[in-house]
């Protein structure tokens, strides 16, 4: 029997059996059975249990998201990288699908629904950053707000798309996106306009 076993070790493992657990304690407890570790240790490991394991393993799918995005060639417009990265998280482990269709499930319990706004924010801000948007004001919330809905509508389409290569799946997002464009451009212009009026 193992005596021990790391946080990243744990989650890696875990995601070979996410189609048959889902995201529940049952899955802590198979994870825990063959690693060969002592009954009980997922709590040491995850102290905040299901919810804290849940949070940890959308910070790994997004460090493997930044991982793809400093290692691959990116688009330069900010708008095709905001895409990019999208597409680069759903696809970051085998089963994406089915480990994203867990991950919807999982957050439509009451209980869980504020854990997955902080998780997809956490997301989409870490989006923003690598492409290097680097807002202190209040555009820093605004592109935000936008790119939550933008991120969690795509992966809602995402669960359920049977299209080759997911591709309606990026055609919604590449539509979500220009829509997200079309509206900046507008409230840019009455920005401007009401301040040009106000001087």
């Amino acid at each position: 029997m193992s005596s021990s076993a790391s946080t990243e070790q744990f989650i890696l493992s875990s995601i070979q059996f996410i189609s048959s657990y889902g995201f529940s304690t049952p899955l802590l407890e198979h994870v825990e059975h063959k690693l060969e570790l002592p009954r009980y240790y997922h709590l040491i490991l995850f102290p905040g249990g299901l919810k804290e394991f849940v949070k940890l393993f959308e910070d790994m799918l997004d460090a493997k998201m930044q991982e793809a995005a400093n290692t691959n060639p990116m688009p330069t417009k900010i708008r095709d990288k905001v895409q990019e990265c999208i597409k680069l998280r759903l696809c970051s482990v085998q089963n994406a699908q089915e480990i994203f269709t867990r991950l919807v499930e999982f957050y439509k319990a009451p209980a869980h629904a504020l854990l997955g706004i902080k998780n997809s924010w956490n997301t989409v801000d870490k989006i923003w950053r690598i492409c290097n948007d680097d807002s202190t004001d209040f555009n820093y919330y605004t592109k935000r707000s936008l790119l939550l809905g933008a991120y969690r509508s795509t992966v809602k389409y995402f669960v359920k798309d049977k299209s080759a290569g997911y591709v309606q799946t990026f055609c919604h997002l590449e539509q979500y996106i220009q829509r997200i464009m079309a509206f900046s451009t507008v409230k840019k212009k009455i920005v401007d306009f009401v301040g040009g009026r106000l001087q």
